[in-house]
């Protein structure tokens, strides 16, 4: 968690802010009508906040959710909260959050965690992930392309087109397993912590995949990112941990009922 534990969330008409109270005695306060969402409002509508899970303000009747942890960050924008289904059907896949949401944290992420500065420029060190790193803040309109690396642009510029989030989601969980930011628990040690039981750090999702503890660096660029729900892996995560595949985790994804073809004789 980025802050203490919650205890109480109300909408204060005299300030016409928002006041997260925590279990320590401390509040956080913003301003209601900063947030996306709420500009239009009506003060009975926003009155109508409660806490989601104590890390997420959440109004129902406006389908609308703010990460209190992106809140103290200054990152005022709503969070993706609807669930969808894919063409494809499969169940349980959520929107991306929305560019705004995630790119600058990604960007200050991956060029604080990569050999290098942004003065000399990035050296890939011909590690998948460093190289990986590396194309994205290209991708990103952050840094030129060179040979053993990306080298910082001076005037940088976000593109027209954006890189896939799911890719870029992929390039930080290579980078922080690369540099020891996270770590994969094996499944046994996962099976051994109590579903209900929530330490910092330590994320048990329900969705057939085990725990992880990060540092608190990557947790709050997770966040933005729209893979963790709570201290649990959200939805939308899924796919992208089968491309990181912890070996700790054991996944077999290629046997995933979603996988399988039913009714299609294999060719001889």
């Amino acid at each position: 968690m980025s802050h203490p534990p919650t205890s109480h969330v109300r909408y204060d008409r005299r300030s016409d802010a928002i006041v997260v109270e925590f279990h320590n005695g401390s509040a956080f306060v913003v301003p209601a009508r900063s947030l996306g969402g709420l500009a239009n409002a009506s003060g009975w509508e926003i009155a109508k906040v409660e806490l989601l899970d104590g890390s997420a303000l959440h109004w129902e009747t406006l389908d609308l959710r703010h990460e209190i942890g992106l809140l103290m960050e200054g990152v005022f924008e709503a969070a993706a909260s609807e669930v969808t289904q894919n063409p494809g059907g499969r169940p349980g896949a959520m929107k991306e959050p929305p560019p705004a949401v995630w790119v600058r944290p990604a960007i200050e992420f991956l060029s604080n965690n990569l050999p290098g500065d942004r003065e000399s420029g990035f050296q890939h060190d011909f590690i998948t992930a460093y190289q990986i790193g590396c194309e994205t803040l290209v991708a990103l309109g952050q840094a030129d392309e060179t040979t053993h690396g990306a080298v910082p642009r001076d005037n940088p510029v976000l593109p027209a087109v954006l890189p896939r989030w799911d890719d870029v989601a992929v390039a930080v969980i290579y980078l922080a397993a690369q540099n020891g930011l996270i770590s994969f628990l094996a499944s046994d040690d996962g099976a051994s912590q109590p579903r209900g039981k929530r330490s910092r750090n330590l994320h048990q999702t329900t969705r057939e995949m085990w725990a992880a503890r990060s540092h608190p660096e990557v947790t709050s660029v997770f966040r933005s990112l729209g893979l963790l729900d709570g201290n649990e892996w959200a939805a939308a995560s899924e796919t992208i941990l089968w491309r990181e595949n912890p070996v700790e985790w054991r996944i077999d994804f290629k046997n995933d009922p979603r996988f399988i073809v039913t009714g299609v004789t294999p060719a001889p």
